[in-house]
């Protein structure tokens, strides 16, 4: 019928105002229960687990006497706890990288590979720095030092390393971070352009199948 309102046509009240866009398509959520996706979120989580329970365990090992913290014998607790740890942590590591495999496409946008290095050397290197640092003191490589009144045993200096070489490797890493997160990819805009490049890439084969 000829009285039929157009919701595309201009306002009769307003000559110039604009034909109104059409719709924007909705940004879709990522369901991240695939079993690829479980599998890897389990292998990167269960190192965190493993730390609870390995942090309970040298409470009550140190307690009780059996940690021996330092020493690599096959009589102490430390050398397996060590073991246990370094184990759970490559397997994180190797859940991260099949999952940028998998994922590098979507993810280009964010400059994983940067961030990845950056957090993840700040977590498993300097526990991997503790170990050897660790194992040169029970190797006898790390002597005493004096210096005026004050005496450091071969412990005291292993600890002094440590503590001084995070401290250093600290403010390295706080001037990479401001560079590989910078604030502006996190904007509202930044994240929403993100969203919908997303939802028009197409996935390939193999993306398909692994994500069922």
């Amino acid at each position: 019928p000829s009285d039929t309102i157009d919701p595309l046509a201009p306002s009769p009240a307003v000559p110039s105002a604009p034909i109104a866009a059409s719709k924007t398509k909705a940004v879709k959520r990522v369901m991240w229960k695939s079993p690829f996706f479980v599998r890897c979120k389990f292998g990167v989580l269960q190192y965190v687990l493993l730390k609870f329970v390995t942090a309970i365990a040298i409470m009550i090992l140190e307690r009780i006497g059996l940690y021996h913290e330092g020493d690599f014998s096959p009589w102490g607790a430390y050398f397996y706890i060590c073991f246990l740890t370094n184990l759970s942590q490559c397997w994180a590591l190797y859940c991260l990288v099949f999952f940028y495999y998998a994922t590098h496409n979507e993810l280009s946008a964010i400059r994983p590979v940067g961030k990845f290095l950056s957090v993840k050397s700040l977590v498993f290197f300097t526990w991997w720095q503790s170990v050897m640092i660790a194992y040169l003191l029970w190797m006898d490589m790390i002597p005493n030092y004096s210096m005026k009144q004050q005496d450091w045993s071969p412990e005291d200096v292993a600890k002094g390393l440590q503590d001084y070489l995070i401290c250093i490797e600290m403010f390295i890493i706080s001037i990479v971070h401001s560079f590989v997160f910078p604030h502006s990819e996190y904007s509202p805009q930044a994240v929403e352009a993100r969203a919908r490049a997303l939802n028009l890439a197409p996935m390939t084969k193999w993306q398909k199948k692994r994500l069922g």
